[in-house]
């Protein structure tokens, strides 16, 4: 940082107004405060691992709360799955997601490393599954800023779903709901 006597003998070596080294000294104290709410917030990227092993298909972590703007990873660490939003254009599923959100299907993934990404911008409660292993529970809830207790994703299981899916929606919404 330039020191108030470094600009001063500046000022009198290059023929500066006082003036000029005044309003200088001023935005550098004072225009970081101005203008320093203003900046953008950065976004944030975060991983979800899609795991098979010892007979438990799951996505770890299988919970984000995360800001508008940040974007998901799905990384396969092992095995073949999918990240599949829980919505009507995907196999006729529910509407498990804010209604104005765009739905995603990765298609299942089958070598390891492979990765599928989801930037976030509509805030809500956002649940979605692995094609093949719904059944077994491999589900997972994203929630952007801050769950609503009146949005699809956030409401109790579907009666039709599998014991496993409806055993692990119940404790997600569990935990949106305390967020």
């Amino acid at each position: 940082m330039i020191k108030a006597n470094s600009l001063l003998k500046l000022a009198s070596r290059d023929r500066w107004s006082r003036r000029a080294v005044l309003h200088t000294l001023g935005m550098m104290l004072v225009g970081p405060l101005i203008f320093g709410g203003c900046s953008q917030q950065t976004s944030k990227a975060h991983t979800v691992e899609m795991i098979s092993e010892d007979g438990e298909e799951i996505f770890k972590p299988d919970r984000l709360n995360i800001q508008s703007g940040d974007t998901v990873s799905w990384l396969l660490e092992s095995g073949f799955h999918s990240t599949t939003a829980y919505h009507p254009d995907n196999s006729g599923h529910p509407l498990r997601i804010p209604t104005q959100a765009t739905p995603w299907d990765s298609g299942l993934i089958r070598k390891d490393g492979e990765q599928f990404e989801v930037t976030f911008e509509r805030e809500g409660v956002y649940c979605y599954y692995c094609t093949p292993h719904e059944a077994l529970g491999m589900i997972g809830m994203v929630v952007v800023g801050n769950a609503q207790l009146d949005e699809p994703g956030i409401l109790p299981p579907q009666d039709h779903l599998a014991k496993g899916a409806k055993t692990k929606l119940t404790e997600l919404i569990e935990w949106a709901k305390q967020l």
